[in-house]
């Protein structure tokens, strides 16, 4: 009886190991795209688990990347550019690398598009991790001015919003 006992709590605690180990059980980014009157361009935050971004970026780096150093930003620049495209007045517009910030779960990746004045119709496409994960969901948050905001849900089998304002 002792050894059943014995073998019930090291299951226990090898089961509760490997859900430490394990990847977090959904996978979810954040888009925030804010127009900025000011310098007429759009800011684009993305927000991306750190271990979803290793995984993606894996295959294009030899080493594993440091997310902390100056290295990674070409790597995290081309993915980007790579798998979200940002439409205004009939034309895809290029998007600048502006910094990244990290921490212990995500990184922040911040872009900026220039656009001129302030758009009426925007067509926002990405496939970010998409190529990954089948269950991704991609959130975009859309601000043009106080009165103008709006979200969208995309995923691999959307991965086109048009907004209209």
């Amino acid at each position: 009886m002792k050894s059943g006992k014995s073998f019930l709590l090291l299951l226990l605690f090898w089961t509760l190991g490997l859900g430490v180990l394990q990847a977090h059980p959904y996978h979810v980014s954040v888009f925030q795209l804010e127009y900025n009157p000011e310098n007429k361009t759009l800011e684009l935050t993305v927000k991306v688990f750190l271990d979803d971004m290793h995984t993606a970026l894996k295959n294009w780096a030899a080493a594993g990347l440091d997310f902390e150093s100056s290295s990674s930003n070409p790597f995290l620049k081309n993915y980007l550019i790579k798998t979200t495209r940002i439409k205004a007045g009939g034309e895809w517009l290029p998007m600048d690398f502006v910094g990244k910030e990290t921490d212990e779960e995500a990184i922040w990746i911040y872009m900026e598009i220039p656009v001129g004045e302030k758009p009426l119709a925007l067509d926002f496409e990405t496939s970010l991790l998409t190529e990954i994960f089948d269950d991704q969901m991609n959130i975009v948050h859309l601000k043009l001015s106080e009165e103008e905001k709006t979200s969208a849900r995309l995923g691999k089998s959307e991965q086109l919003k048009e907004f209209r304002f």
